[in-house]
């Protein structure tokens, strides 16, 4: 369903990009069940509405990791680095970010 999920199971920011390169930008401690996680929530329509739109129109989607992160950082810091690639992107008005 999401493909290209990177093994990396740490902390980082990925970005969830569509066929027609539209993202969500998120972050997380364990990256790669994160993913998983979204998939999940997919499969069950418990996604975003519009992720569960993109997919009903015939878009897929892949996983690219923007960031890895070190061991022990905040959560306020991944927060932060994670606004930095939602703004680099405009992906609150050009994606899928809420904000």
């Amino acid at each position: 369903m999401i493909q290209d999920i990177p093994a990396y199971n740490g902390i980082g920011i990925y970005a969830l990009i569509d066929s027609s390169g539209k993202m969500y930008i998120g972050s997380s401690k364990q990256v790669h069940r994160r993913i998983k996680q979204h998939e999940d929530a997919i499969r069950a329509g418990r996604a975003a509405k519009s992720i569960l739109q993109a997919i009903e129109d015939g878009l897929s989607f892949r996983c690219v990791l923007l960031e890895k992160l070190e061991y022990g950082i905040c959560t306020y810091d991944l927060r932060e680095r994670e606004f930095f690639w939602i703004e680099k992107y405009d992906t609150i008005a050009n994606g899928y970010n809420t904000n």
